[in-house]
């Protein structure tokens, strides 16, 4: 697409483990005096209650969520390489969006839990009001070189905030003017952690220091040294006396006046916190919340999925987890067919499983986060059709000779109840429309009658007063969801929205008129029931930014369609809502037809040896058909069984019936020109065996 904006629909598998167990390791852990929150990159958010059992969790981002802050009322902020920052009540589950970076978000603070500060990889340091979901300032941490990323940040309640980057500096910033008012320079390396506490802050660094600072005076109070990288710290005191500090090479250390090594894990140490007198840590190398001080309470995490392949009938992937299980998944129904275990090879499935049957790329298959996602684009989603009788596996009765439309079963199957609130939404409005175009004519006739009485009794007079229509009943423009949406000032993109052809819809509507939603007919475009808790993202990709962004996302269940409504691309709206879609040639394949060598009794074909065209998913069984309706003279079998006594061949191979052109071309032919396939008589056996 020549777009600079465009917008995609992803689909995301094997979301969360049981009961919101995380999938992979927990980058934040937060705390307050009823509750415990982690954080992780599998994009969850989980909550746990004073005895460290589980309350509630929520899979709000698509990626790694980086850093977590609370505010007041039960709400929480978050920030994620997806380059979103979230907001969600975690006590009622509403949540939304704030704003994006135009990179990976790596930390966020709040202040005076009305704002909330972030920092990125895009060098941005952004102050953002959570009650409006609007950026307030933003402020680059421009170096003139390539470094400037911000890793780490704190602030207080004072209008300070603070942030280290990854060329050592760690930055006074006062929120008020978003400007910086001082650099200190006590490290040569990133500045991974911060915490302060009044005029006092803790940095940790990847040059395996870490620095204890007077904001007052700007100078290091003391400095601590240790074997590796310190990537987390934590103190839950006021004056630092005490406090916890984790490296990257797993170990765990309580620090006073002196480090003292209290855990080691087997890799880096992510976050660490105290929560009702007990030491909690994660780490790089699983997904448990490590309980240090009663190990006994560890909270076991799941295992996420880190690799995929998929198979060349474009409908199942095979996927290897971090406790190296071989999973195969149905990316139709969106469900497993298979759990081999540990004990089988990643690629070894994929041959056991791989099949003949060659089809075209329809979708983008990844795992990110410890999911698996499918992902639909305008380009490539109707790229792929397959026969009916292809479809059993989907509890479908459908005509096997008819090809239908995987990209487009999926878009249907998605938005069905989305589909059913536009017809509704739709009926309402042609009827206001009905009654507002007939008081219109009521009124004129009314005018009209009033007019002619008038001028029987003063005589001709010329009228310039021109009727006033009634007023129309407006549609809101904007989405009233707790997802707010993503700010763009390119008018293509705001365009580009299922909102924009739903009041071209309403615009072209007249008296009486008939509707002009007409979604895809069932017997066309088949449903499929899909899994409720199915995870549905509608992604951007826009200017200035490193890669998608997420604009909306939720479970198939709790889809917003007002939401939809403003984030849904047009492409899908024309689908669902007009069925109309992009046609593409289906490419053809070039074949020649000949009786085989060794063929006595079957005659040859009038033409000769024909050169024939057909679309590349023209099944072997069509060109069986073909052959004996060209044959030069007559045959003593039923022509109506043709698949039973006779059989076609490439490269003295036995075609199997079902084969299409495109998949004998790939697997069979292997060369560039015309297809070369032969015909003959089954042997008598293979005959009986056939209509077995």
């Amino acid at each position: 697409m020549s777009k600079t904006n465009s917008k995609s629909l992803t689909y995301a598998l094997a979301a969360t483990g049981p009961s919101g167990t995380h999938v992979s390791p927990i980058n934040r852990i937060e705390s307050n005096t009823t509750n415990l929150f982690t954080a992780a990159r599998d994009g969850v958010i989980a909550v746990f209650d004073s005895d460290l059992q589980h309350k509630n969790h929520i899979l709000l981002h698509t990626d790694w969520v980086n850093d977590i802050t609370l505010l007041n009322n039960n709400l929480l902020a978050s920030c994620s390489s997806d380059l979103s920052v979230k907001w969600w009540n975690y006590e009622n589950g509403n949540h939304g969006l704030v704003g994006h970076h135009n990179d990976y978000v790596k930390a966020l603070d709040s202040v005076n839990n009305k704002l909330i500060i972030s920092g990125g990889l895009d060098k941005f340091v952004n102050v953002w009001d959570v009650a409006t979901s609007t950026k307030i300032s933003s402020y680059r941490n421009d170096l003139g070189t390539e470094k400037g990323s911000i890793y780490s940040l704190t602030s207080n309640n004072n209008g300070l905030s603070v942030f280290g980057d990854n060329d050592s500096n760690i930055v006074l910033f006062d929120i008020n003017s978003a400007k910086p008012i001082e650099v200190l320079q006590g490290h040569n390396n990133t500045v991974k952690s911060l915490v302060i506490k009044d005029q006092l802050l803790l940095s940790g660094s990847s040059d395996k220091t870490i620095n204890l600072w007077d904001l007052r005076t700007h100078s290091i109070l003391q400095k601590w040294s240790f074997e590796s990288s310190i990537w987390s710290i934590h103190s839950s005191g006021n004056e630092f006396k005490t406090f916890y500090a984790g490296g990257s090479d797993g170990s765990i250390y309580r620090v006073k006046e002196s480090a003292k090594l209290i855990n080691k894990q087997e890799s880096g140490i992510l976050s660490i916190n105290e929560f009702n007198n007990e030491i909690l840590s994660s780490s790089m190398s699983n997904s448990d919340l490590t309980n240090l001080t009663v190990p006994s309470k560890t909270i076991k995490g799941d295992h996420g999925l880190i690799k995929s392949r998929l198979l060349n009938n474009r409908r199942h992937v095979v996927t290897l987890s971090t406790n190296s299980h071989v999973i195969l998944w149905d990316i139709i129904k969106c469900e497993k067919i298979k759990e081999y275990g540990s004990d089988v090879d990643f690629e070894d499935v994929i041959q056991d499983c791989q099949t003949i049957e060659i089809l075209p790329t329809w979708c983008r298959v990844c795992i990110k986060s410890g999911k698996l996602f499918v992902t639909l684009s305008e380009t490539n989603y109707s790229n792929v059709e397959i026969y009916g009788d292809d479809m059993d596996a989907y509890g479908l009765d459908l005509d096997p000779e008819i090809r239908y439309n995987l990209g487009k079963i999926m878009i249907h199957s998605i938005f069905k109840s989305f589909i059913e609130y536009e017809i509704q939404k739709d009926n309402q409005i042609r009827e206001s429309k009905n009654k507002e175009l007939s008081l219109k004519k009521t009124t004129t006739n009314e005018n009209k009658l009033e007019r002619r009485r008038s001028l029987s009794i003063f005589g001709t007079k010329k009228n310039n007063s021109k009727n006033t229509s009634a007023a129309t009943t407006t549609i809101s423009e904007q989405p009233t969801s707790t997802e707010s949406s993503r700010k763009s000032s390119n008018s293509e993109l705001i365009n580009d929205t299922v909102q924009v052809l739903l009041q071209e819809i309403s615009a072209a509507y007249d008296a009486n008129s008939i509707s002009l939603i007409t979604p895809p007919p069932i017997k066309d475009v088949p449903l499929i029931k899909l899994p409720s808790d199915l995870f549905i993202i509608i992604t951007e990709r826009a200017i200035n930014s490193s890669g998608e962004v997420d604009i909306y996302g939720d479970e198939l269940n709790q889809l917003d369609f007002e939401s939809l409504e403003a984030f849904l691309p047009k492409w899908i709206g024309n689908l669902i809502l007009k069925n109309e879609s992009i046609y593409k040639d289906i490419p053809k394949v070039g074949f020649i037809v000949k009786r085989h060598e060794s063929e006595t009794e079957l005659p040859s074909l009038i033409n000769g040896d024909a050169r024939l065209n057909a679309y590349s998913m023209l099944r072997i069984k069509k060109i069986l058909y073909y052959i004996i309706a060209g044959f030069d003279g007559e045959i003593n079998h039923d022509t109506n069984e043709v698949e039973n006594w006779m059989e076609v061949l490439c490269n003295e191979k036995v075609l199997d019936n079902n084969m299409t052109l495109a998949t004998l071309r790939s697997t069979i032919w292997k060369s560039s020109g015309d297809i070369n396939i032969t015909y003959r008589l089954k042997e008598e056996k293979t005959r009986e065996d056939s209509l077995k």
